[in-house]
């Protein structure tokens, strides 16, 4: 195959023009974004989450602490190393996504956090495993970084 084909099959396989990497490497990713400890933006009732915190886990990991809200989520949550860290486009270096995941006797749940303008955006998918008769949940909640 020429390499005119090649290039030409390359393109095809990206969806999007700026998917396209002509030299991709694998560079770290900048955890900064997330480290810090971060507040909830307003007081309503009903949050599930009060309180963030995100600490570098080695050199390539974070460590996401959670402390809980209204009942029925967990007053305590503890740590959770992210499962999986994202980029903020296919050609960068600067975290902006994670996954993390809880797992506790009567609540499974996986947290899905994104860093944005300044903003943590956590999206909580919480499977209820104790006969109780709550519905699965979705949640969502924003939080801003509290000043050093």
């Amino acid at each position: 195959m020429s390499e005119r084909s090649l290039q030409r099959k390359r393109r095809l396989n990206a969806l999007r023009e700026h998917d396209q990497v002509e030299n991709p490497s694998a560079v770290p990713l900048d955890l900064e974004p997330f480290i810090g400890t971060w507040s909830k933006t307003n007081g309503k009732p009903g949050q599930w989450i009060e309180r963030v915190e995100i600490a570098r886990e080695g050199s390539d990991q974070i460590a996401v602490r959670l402390w809980g809200g209204d009942a029925p989520s967990p007053q305590e949550w503890g740590t959770a190393v992210a499962s999986a860290l994202f980029a903020n486009a296919i050609t960068s270096s600067t975290g902006a996504a994670f996954i993390a995941r809880y797992d506790f006797d009567f609540l499974q749940s996986e947290m899905q956090g994104n860093v944005n303008l300044g903003l943590l955006v956590l999206a909580g998918f919480h499977q209820f495993r104790d006969g109780s008769g709550h519905s699965d949940l979705f949640t969502r909640e924003f939080f801003r970084k509290a000043q050093a």
